[in-house]
């Protein structure tokens, strides 16, 4: 089978054999959804327009390249759209998969993370699903050899490279299907500090489920950017890290995006974006306590009340509205810079464990009056 983008909007003509014989498959795993769009070729430089009501209505399109009139003709071309994807299905899917090779007692998935934990032999396995599951994070991704699953390898696979392509898969790699290569993988591999991160992670929870609001917006957000600053030692050991594997995967930030025709996620390079967040001319303009989601509400406010021309958000989530990711990379575009950051949860963890900050997430450290209900 093709390793086919699973991306809303990706396109197949229906003349390819084999990429639609596989998208069809897809669907028929009840794995994605599918539109039959129609193209109508510009005669006069090629490009393709969308048969869509627009056109329809008006009785003819604009080319967006020439800017001729196109018209309806008998040379239409038909493609196959992606217009869902079912990520409850896939994860069902990678489920049965590992079911077959791992007994009900060994193999547990974590509903709330969304991945897999297999303790075999005084050993611990996580898999992830790139982008999705929890575990695939920053710190993970960057100090750990855990096997992590990716939907999507058009923008992916070129940072892969051949220090860590073993452990990246794509979601139906035959190896899934396959027991004796499969736990030969696993056995490769090193997941401790992904085990360690698990922790970590439920550490920094705690700390922000049981400190008020105004704790975390006022004084913790300070002493953060305050420890970074005076942390100039580790920051540059982190900075000469990332920079060392500036193109690869080690060196990423997945964030959603989304759009019509376009990747459902994007890279940023961790390297540029926290060199601009972590100036030491540049301070925190905003912070914002949030346990659901960081909205491009929040966002606009925090440019309109900015004190300078850049902004740096700290927020206490990684569910951060698609818009607001879209509108940073749009404005380091125009720019040239990243001149609005935010350091979320998966940012704030790679920070406070790198540069040996734990100290402030600890709870027996804060004073009881900074707590909930006190």
């Amino acid at each position: 089978m093709i390793e086919l983008p699973l991306r809303i909007g990706y396109c197949v003509d229906e003349t390819d054999s084999d990429r639609i014989s596989d998208l069809y498959s897809l669907r028929s795993q009840s794995l994605i959804e599918l539109t039959q769009i129609e193209r109508i070729p510009c005669k006069k430089c090629g490009e393709q327009i969308i048969y869509d009501d627009v056109f329809i209505r008006r009785g003819y399109g604009i080319c967006p390249v020439c800017q001729k009139s196109v018209f309806k003709s008998g040379n239409s071309i038909f493609q196959q759209r992606i217009s869902r994807i079912n990520y409850s299905e896939i994860i069902n899917t990678i489920d049965k998969n590992l079911k077959k090779i791992f007994n009900s007692s060994s193999l547990s998935f974590d509903e709330v993370g969304f991945f897999w934990q297999i303790n075999e032999n005084d050993m611990t396995t996580l898999i992830s699903i790139y982008g999705v599951s929890i575990s695939s994070s920053l710190f993970s991704i960057g100090q750990d050899e855990g096997i992590v699953l990716y939907l999507d390898g058009v923008d992916l696979s070129p940072k892969i490279n051949n220090f860590n392509k073993l452990r990246f898969r794509f979601f139906n790699d035959p190896i899934l299907k396959n027991e004796k290569d499969f736990r030969d993988l696993i056995k490769s591999l090193d997941y401790s500090n992904t085990v360690k991160y698990l922790e970590f992670r439920k550490q920094f929870e705690q700390f922000i489920n049981e400190v008020n609001p105004y704790f975390f917006e006022g004084e913790f957000s300070s002493q953060f950017i305050e420890s970074i600053k005076k942390n100039n030692a580790h920051l540059k050991t982190l900075f000469s890290q990332l920079q060392s594997v500036k193109n690869t995967i080690i060196n990423t930030k997945f964030v959603n995006v989304g759009g019509p025709g376009q990747p459902d996620f994007f890279l940023i390079d961790l390297f540029d974006y926290l060199q601009d967040a972590l100036k030491p001319e540049k301070i925190g303009e905003m912070k914002c306590y949030t346990s659901t989601e960081f909205t491009i509400d929040q966002f606009g406010k925090a440019i309109v009340h900015a004190k300078s021309r850049d902004t740096l958000s700290i927020v206490s989530t990684d569910n951060i509205h698609p818009f607001v990711w879209v509108e940073i990379i749009n404005y380091r575009n125009l720019e040239g810079y990243y001149q609005h950051v935010i350091i979320d949860k998966d940012l704030m963890l790679l920070l406070i464990y790198n540069l040996d900050l734990l100290h402030l997430i600890d709870v027996r450290k804060i004073d009881p009056k900074n707590l909930k209900g006190k």
